[in-house]
Parts: C-alpha cells; structure tokens; sequence
C-alpha cells in the first residue's frame, strides 16, 4: 500500500513540475475518448483555448489531447501548455503547427506525457514558435534545471516544410526520453542547455536546423536498452554553434549524409567541446562536415572509420581526429589544421583511399601507445592507398611500431628529433632527406619516374616522399626552397 501511495506522489509531482504554466489540470489517460480519425483545428488565444471536436480537455491554459489522431494547432498562447497523454495504450498522435506561437513562462511548452509517438508536423508556408521561459532565465541558467521547450516522455517526430523557432531559455530545446526524429522543416533552436537531446537515440535525416546553445548542441544520452544511445545523420543541413560538445553519442555516431558546420565556443581546458564525439565508434560515410573546435574536431573512445565524405577541420588546441582504438580511412576528403596531432590513436592507423591533407604543430599521423612497463607497446601505421599530404613541425609520420607503405601517395615533411620514415619492410619504395626550409617553400620531387610538388605549411628539416611510381634504387631529386639534393630511393 505504502509503494503505491509513494508512485502516485511520484506522478502528481511530475504532473505538477511540467504543468507550471497552467492553472487548469492535466488530463490523465483515465479520461481518454474515442479516436478521432480527422484534423480538428485548436484555436489559440491569450491564455485560453478554443475547440470543437473530440480527443481534447481545456482547462484553463492548459490543453491537453488524450485520444489518437491528427489536431491542428493555430493562434497564440501567451502562458500556457499544449500536453499530450493518450494513456496506457500506445497511440500516434499528429500536431499539425498552422502559424502556431506557443510559450510557456515556467515549464515546457509542448509536454508529451504519454504517447507511442508524436508527429510535430510544420505544414508547408506557415511560421511557428515554442518558447519556454524568458531571457533571463538564460542569463540565469540553472544547470541543474529539468525539460525543453519541447519535453517527451515518448518518441518526437518533427517533419514538414514550414519553419519553427524553438527558445529553451530555462533549458534545453528539445528533450526526448526515448527517441527525437527529425525529418524536415527549417528549424531554429536557441537554449541554456542542450539544443537537441534524445535520451535513447537522435536520428536527422532531412530539414535545416540552426542551433545556437550554452552547452551541447545535439546527443544522445542513453545506452541503457541495447542498440540505443546512437546518433544518425542521414541528411538536411545543420549549423552549430555551441558551448560544449557539438555532436555527441553515448555509444555510436553515424554520419552518411548532410551538410554539417559545427563550432565549438568552449575552453578544452575546462570542458569537454568536441566538434563531433561518440564512446563507441565513429563513422563517416558521407556529406561535407566543417568542422571547429579548441577540443578535438573528431573524437572516439574506440575507433574512428571514415569511408567517404568530404572533412574540413580545425582545432586551435587539440588533435584533428582522435580514437583511443584504431583510425581507419578508405575514402573522402580529410583537410585538418590541428595545434597537437592531425590524426592520433593509441592503436593502429590504416590508410587504404582518400585524399588527406594535414597541418600540425606535431605529429601529423601518430599511432601507438608505449605500454606502462606491464603492458606490450603497440601502434603501427599502414598504408596502402590513398594521396596523403603531412606537413608538421614534429614528425610526418611516428608510430611505436611499425610504418608500413604498400601503396598510395605520401608526401611529407616535418622536424623530427628522430626521423624513421617508412620501415625497410614496405613494399612500395621511399626517399627521405634531412633539408632544411621555411613555410610557403615548394617541394619538388623529379626522376625517371615522374616528377611531384607540394607547397608546404610549416617550416621543416625533413622530407618524406613515397609513391607507387618510385623505383628502388633510382636516384631522385629534391628540390626545397634554394636547397636541392640528390638521393636513392629505398
């Protein structure tokens, strides 16, 4: 008896903590009526509410929808709550937002208590807004505040052609417990907190969404039910700007599509703002990221795999692309500025396709981790293909141990204390030189075989070059900056 009184506590003060801008009272599931099969129109005006069909309470300015079906929301709702709760039963529900503008001063303006899904459809033309609490709310964040503009129990569906404004002032944008879907519509979220947050999974696959917020941009949170935690971005447009971490997945992040531009505001020295992140693994299939952050721009805590696509990134503190397990590359376009490593892992690094171009302070490619006296080094650098361009001010390439060239083309220079180019074991031939230069100096590679330039970024002592058309055992000029000097490839 105790356990129970203790849940209906529980779920009056729910009720009571998302209801703060009504003076009515939610419905609960136990009034729900019979199924409307057509869009009725809820007229919004003031602080009340008008309507005529079924599946819908108005109490005061709080209205709620308890019955499946299609509503339409159109008007303005200066202090009040649109809340659905169809009740046990799982049932879809459609908003239709026609010129809707809805704000609520203390709690989320669209409350999705109970419901298999909710559909927020933005019809093609029309201009809506969801506001939760007021700029000074803002500039008085409290972090430990709860909800969004938008709140969810359920799953959120956003789809459409129109255009909504959403305003988290007192915290998030959007806030999903379970899944946030957003399909299409011109969207533009400003928030405290997080812009977009799906608690079990976020998945964007059309529309475009302008987010500026004081924390993480879009993520997931969850990875309590299995295959959930993940973030997926298929297509639309998106343009972050953000406090903390632009892109962020509690397990994996799938990126195969879209035009992506993330920046991060944050100081990595005193919190996390990656560009895009994941715990589990990163993947890249697809679509033109750009990417800038004074953290890590592409940052895994197990293995970052890039297939296609095209990478703009630049961090002004840390590394360009991060994996504690392993970095593979196969395909696309990767062009990094980094002030620590362009690519880093403490595992393997595998280059098999793609044209990558790094500028480091340090190492443009490092694999390996040098163990702790009980466990075995580990690291190596594979290539096999691909057009690779390092310029760094510490060392092109360095793995613990091993770096392995069977194919592809890599140009590079750098400043190493100890240079070790590609190990004797690799099957496609190499020339390294120790020749000294300054930034903005052209490369030029020339032999029998062909003849390659680059124009490095950094100032240098030392030029790597491999390429399948080089001959071991043939001599080939380096020229660098006045300096030239004539050597055999290996």
């Amino acid at each position: 008896m105790k356990k129970i009184l203790a849940l209906v506590l529980m779920s009056v003060l729910i009720l009571s903590v998302f209801s703060g801008c009504g003076s009515g009272t939610v419905q609960t599931g136990s009034s729900a009526v019979s199924t409307v099969t057509g869009p009725d129109k809820i007229t919004l005006s003031g602080n009340t509410a008008k309507y005529s069909g079924k599946g819908v309470v108005i109490n005061g300015n709080v209205i709620t929808i308890n019955a499946e079906g299609e509503y339409v929301l159109t008007g303005k709702l200066d202090d009040g709550q649109v809340v659905v709760n169809t009740g046990e039963t799982a049932q879809s529900v459609y908003l239709y937002l026609e010129n809707a503008d809805l704000t609520c001063l203390t709690a989320p303006a669209i409350y999705i208590l109970q419901a298999k899904k909710v559909h927020i459809v933005l019809p093609e033309g029309t201009s809506n807004r969801i506001v939760s609490g007021t700029p000074s709310d803002m500039e008085n964040f409290d972090k430990n505040a709860s909800g969004g503009a938008i709140y969810g129990e359920d799953d959120i569906d956003i789809e459409g052609e129109g255009s909504l404004e959403i305003l988290g002032y007192i915290n998030n944008g959007i806030t999903g417990k379970d899944d946030v879907q957003i399909e299409g519509g011109t969207i533009s979220i400003t928030a405290a907190n997080n812009g977009i947050r799906g608690s079990e999974s976020v998945t964007v696959s059309g529309g475009s969404i302008t987010l500026t917020c004081g924390n993480d941009g879009l993520k997931s949170t969850s990875a309590d039910k299995e295959g959930k935690g993940f973030v997926q971005i298929d297509g639309g447009s998106l343009d972050f700007t953000v406090g903390g971490d632009g892109i962020s997945a509690e397990t994996e992040l799938v990126i195969n599509g879209g035009d992506i531009s993330v920046t991060t505001t944050g100081d990595s020295l005193l919190s996390s703002c990656k560009a895009i992140k994941a715990n589990n693994t990163l993947t890249i299939n697809g679509g033109t990221l750009r990417l800038s952050s004074d953290d890590n721009t592409i940052s895994s805590n197990e293995a970052v795999f890039i297939t296609d696509g095209q990478i703009v990134s630049a961090s002004s503190s840390r590394k360009g692309i991060h994996a504690d397990e392993k970095i593979r590359i196969s395909g696309g376009s990767v062009e990094i500025t980094a002030v620590e490593e362009g690519i880093q892992t403490r595992g393997d690094v595998e280059v098999t396709g793609g044209t990558i171009r790094v500028s480091s302070l340090e190492d443009s490619i490092k694999a390996g981790d040098k163990g702790d006296g009980t466990t075995t080094p580990v690291g190596t650098i594979t290539i096999s293909g691909g057009d690779i361009v390092l310029f760094s001010t510490g060392d092109p390439m360095e793995a613990k141990l091993s770096i392995l060239c069977s194919g592809g083309r890599v140009f590079g220079t750098g400043s190493p204390k100890n240079a070790k180019g590609a190990d004797r074991g690799s099957e496609q031939a190499f020339v390294a030189v120790n020749l000294s230069g300054k930034e903005g100096d052209t490369i030029r590679v020339s032999g029998a075989s062909g003849e390659w330039s680059e124009v490095t970024t950094r100032d240098y002592n030392y030029i790597f070059f491999s390429a399948p058309e080089l001959v071991s055992g043939q001599e080939y000029t380096i020229e660098a900056g006045n300096s030239s000097i004539t050597v055999e490839a290996k």
